[in-house]
């Protein structure tokens, strides 16, 4: 069989029906693109996944099971088995419109697009859309408003994302340093501007997104700041690093978050970095007046 033009990747924990209302929606919307859907179990304890062949049996879905091991190890593993050329990263909770594939295919009708993603809306209020982030004071994320056309954006959000599969096997897919949950969109994005590639968001596509009361994933504050320090040692410069150590340092387990720091690939993968870029950080928080 000739391989599909787009791979839907979707990393599952926990999701309930949402997942089964996911796929629904992405096989009932119109679409003449052939795509196949890959489900990445990520330790699910409630059985989410269980059914999904079955209860799809004339689709082309492949579930997979990264055994709990983070949202950025269930993506690679995701796109490790992927077929298709262009590789499209979807959170298990969404809900699209007919020819989504092809607004945002197009978008890549120029060479150096690395990433493209659509608007993000709340399922439970369509008024609230964002498309892509920028960065904040303390290294957080905002929404930005809607482009009048499609337009460069500082961060495509994890949500939903597009990426050609030869630009994620050459710039280097999801990073799996990072723990658990939390920022590995915008490390991506990050690394993916410096190495010379566009993020885009386009106004054309708007999905709706589940913002859930409850996160299947256990968020803890050493995690996240533990993120903010390897996305600052593997990307950014001196002052931008002293800068966040000044907002990590008075948090109870601040030496922990160091030490391991320290001990883990972090200098390495800035090394690795920082030869391939064709970008630094100055230009690039220039470029979307990033204060930060």
């Amino acid at each position: 069989m000739a391989p599909p033009e787009i791979s839907i990747i979707i990393p599952c924990r926990n999701e309930g029906k949402n997942i089964t209302h996911t796929i629904k929606s992405m096989i009932s919307n119109e679409t003449f693109l052939a795509f196949e859907i890959i489900v990445v179990d990520d330790g699910s304890t409630d059985h989410c996944c269980r059914t999904l062949i079955s209860d799809f049996p004339n689709q082309k879905i492949t579930l997979l099971n990264s055994h709990g091991k983070g949202a950025c190890y269930a993506r690679n593993i995701g796109a490790l088995h992927a077929r298709g050329k262009y590789l499209l990263f979807c959170d298990a909770h969404i809900f699209v419109q007919p020819y989504w594939l092809e607004e945002l295919l197009v978008c890549f009708d120029e060479p150096g697009i690395g990433i493209v993603a659509p608007g993000i809306s709340s399922y439970h209020n369509s008024d609230a859309v964002g498309f892509g982030f920028t960065l904040t004071d303390s290294f957080g994320v905002e929404w930005l408003p809607a482009p009048i056309q499609t337009a460069p954006a500082l961060i495509a959000p994890g949500a939903c994302a597009m990426i050609p599969q030869k630009v994620f096997r050459e710039a280097g897919g999801f990073d799996q340093g990072l723990r658990v949950w939390g920022h590995e969109d915008v490390e991506l994005s990050l690394r993916y501007w410096l190495l010379g590639y566009q993020v885009l968001v386009t106004p054309e596509v708007t999905i709706q997104h589940i913002f859930r009361e409850k996160h299947p994933y256990a968020i803890a504050m050493e995690n996240i700041y533990y993120n903010y320090l390897r996305i600052a040692l593997c990307h950014l410069n001196p002052q931008r690093i002293k800068k966040l150590l000044q907002l990590i340092i008075t948090f109870p387990q601040a030496e922990e978050i160091f030490a391991d720091i320290m001990l883990s690939d972090a200098w390495l993968q800035r090394q690795n970095n920082f030869s391939k870029r064709l970008f630094d950080d100055d230009w690039l928080f220039h470029k979307f007046s990033v204060s930060f």
